[in-house]
């Protein structure tokens, strides 16, 4: 329907200028609708919170659009998406509907932020899937009946009698809200709640089902990266470390990886500054125990920390890749389209090791040599060609 609404509006200065009366007879801003993409992994959100913002004089408009459709021009593809369009906003629930995604996408969106941001989540994924998991089982399942399953797995959420009754399911406060308006005009049948009860509690068990199938929540590397965690340190044990080590040989030579061990139990009773505990990045965590040092002067945690950084390394999601495939995008244009592979992946490299400083490449300094360098490899190409 968002994609009915949008098209029909986006090509058409005139239907846009004729929108934007029915908006200001309704008062709201002149906001455009916005476009949903399958591939933007949070445009579902903004465009329904959209919606909902301009509901009045979209529900306005399609109502005179309709009523201005001639029966013999009823069946092309700019007519039926009228049809359509005015349907959806004549139905009662409709809204209903929207409220209710608008409220409870919140439980996706935040774990899409976390999956998409840049700083190393690896260590948390586990304990953030069992959170979304949790968030949706208790919106339509007992209490009783999630305790009493020895795991996630075990909770029969789709079993009737393990879910809550039509009045205590969380939709949401504006869901209720309108619900409870709804019921107070006579506007909404039992049928049709029963109908929309049927239809969350349905969105609830496929979301939780896909999650259970889909997701890694038994991933055995998972559950051992927490070790990773600077503040649960003494939750972990050195048998999920030296499971580690055996998953991934390479980021140690032989002779380090008997000193881990013995490490990580110090590291477990170490008692850190705030300087680290309060540092939000593990990566960096890491890097300032690496810099620890024994009252000789050698490293405190030089195996243990090295190992810990390469860890980090890990990606916990593919957004890091789609960045980068959008770097390539933006630096190989149809302009510049016979750049080698060579000069690409150094653009790329040096791309994000500025975004890794975080000074704009306008206010980055360089060192006399390397722009005397830079300026003999220009002139040798100017030569050569």
């Amino acid at each position: 329907m968002q994609v009915d609404i949008y098209f029909y509006l986006d090509k058409s200065s005139k239907r846009k200028r004729d929108f934007q009366q029915f908006q200001a007879e309704a008062g709201t801003n002149l906001h455009a609708i916005l476009k949903h993409g399958p591939t933007r992994w949070l445009s579902l959100s903004n465009c329904i919170i959209r919606l909902l913002e301009q509901w009045e004089p979209l529900k306005a408009y399609f109502a005179a659009e309709h009523a201005n459709l001639k029966a013999s021009q009823r069946d092309s593809l700019r007519n039926t998406r009228v049809i359509r369009v005015h349907s959806f906003f004549s139905s009662v629930c409709s809204k209903l509907y929207c409220l209710f995604l608008k409220e409870n996408l919140a439980i996706f969106i935040n774990a899409n932020l976390q999956l998409q941001t840049e700083a190393p989540q690896i260590h948390n994924m586990l304990k953030r899937l069992d959170e979304v998991v949790a968030d949706l089982l208790v919106r339509f399942v007992k209490p009783e009946a999630i305790t009493a399953a020895p795991t996630i797995f075990k909770v029969p959420f789709r079993e009737h009698a393990s879910q809550k009754k039509r009045q205590d399911l969380l939709l949401g406060e504006s869901v209720r809200v309108h619900l409870e308006g709804l019921k107070k005009e006579n506007l909404i049948s039992s049928e049709q709640q029963d109908s929309f009860s049927r239809d969350v509690r349905a969105f609830f068990s496929e979301a939780t089902s896909y999650i259970l199938e889909k997701f890694p929540l038994k991933d055995k590397v998972l559950h051992n990266l927490q070790v990773l965690d600077v503040q649960d340190r003494q939750n972990s044990t050195i048998s999920m470390v030296n499971a580690l080590l055996e998953k991934f040989p390479c980021l140690l030579e032989q002779h380090e990886k008997e000193s881990v061990n013995i490490e990580f139990a110090k590291f477990q009773i170490e008692s850190f500054s705030t300087d680290i505990l309060q540092t939000e990045r593990v990566d960096r965590q890491w890097h300032l125990i690496s810099q620890l040092k024994l009252q000789d002067g050698r490293p405190k945690y030089p195996c243990l920390s090295k190992f810990m950084k390469g860890l980090c390394c890990l990606p916990h999601s593919n957004a890091d890749s789609e960045r980068i495939f959008s770097m390539v995008r933006k630096n190989q244009t149809v302009f510049r389209s016979s750049l080698s592979t060579t000069t690409l992946s150094a653009l790329l490299v040096q791309k994000v090791n500025m975004a890794s400083t975080g000074v704009p490449c306008h206010q980055q300094e360089f060192s006399p040599s390397l722009v005397a360098k830079a300026r003999r490899a220009y002139a040798l190409s100017l030569k050569d060609h």
